[in-house]
């Protein structure tokens, strides 16, 4: 009679677990500085971490970057100086709706993005591990028009299909997230599963001069292009 009272017990925890449909989960990003091959100086500093947030809501989500980090960071090392700019980034999602609205800065200008989202092709693993103490499994997809390789782990129990940068399609929300081998890895280092403030509001952003994703990366490339004909090497993150 002892244990059947403790498999009735578990079962309703997991239940109320997975039930949960609000909360906020803490992202470290860190992000590698790649340059060109015999260019890294020895004492080449460590990767930059950062903090962003993903507040979720019902069948919606808004992923953001974290103010207190949107400061510019310099280093000098054996004359070569890096400058790492992080723009502040806000990214919605509706999941009932398939609306995604990315509002992004660049070169001190807001820009707002609004897409539907995509059917990503992911391919489930059986792999697992734990993230902050919660249960996830592995997907992968390799993005042939950008080249990259994104491997996501997802937690079940937290049914959202929802994550880092607006990615989704999966049964579970997204609490770690690696693009080629850990060129940007967000990993969850904080999960809340909780109501919401009436402070933390999950919107979609309104402020920026609207552009579609293709416009965006072309002028970035045009930039990228520019600086780089003026001697510098430049590389800017795209996910």
């Amino acid at each position: 009679m002892k244990k059947l009272f403790l498999l009735i017990t578990l079962g309703i925890t997991l239940t109320s677990f997975g039930q949960n449909q609000e909360g906020v989960i803490t992202y470290a990003v860190t992000v590698k500085i790649m340059l060109p091959p015999g260019q890294a100086p020895a004492n080449m500093p460590p990767p930059p971490v950062f903090k962003n947030q993903l507040l979720f809501t019902g069948q919606e989500s808004l992923y953001k970057t974290l103010e207190e980090d949107n400061e510019e960071e310099e280093e000098n090392n054996g004359g070569m100086r890096i400058k790492i700019n992080r723009p502040i980034v806000e990214v919605y999602t509706n999941q009932k709706s398939h609306q995604k609205v990315t509002q992004r800065e660049f070169l001190g200008k807001q820009y707002l993005i609004s897409d539907t989202l995509k059917n990503i092709p992911w391919q489930l693993s059986d792999q697992t591990k734990q993230i902050q103490g919660i249960p996830c499994k592995k997907a992968t997809y390799y993005n042939a028009e950008r080249k990259r390789n994104l491997t996501a782990w997802y937690a079940e129990n937290i049914y959202l299909s929802s994550g880092p940068d607006g990615y989704s399609g999966l049964p579970g929300l997204i609490l770690e997230l690696d693009s080629n081998n850990g060129e940007m890895l967000a990993t969850a280092t904080k999960i809340e599963l909780r109501k919401l403030t009436k402070d933390e509001l999950v919107k979609a952003p309104v402020k920026g001069k609207p552009i579609t994703e293709n416009e965006f990366r072309k002028m970035q490339d045009d930039r990228m292009r520019e600086m780089e004909q003026q001697g510098g090497n430049v590389r800017i993150f795209r996910n």
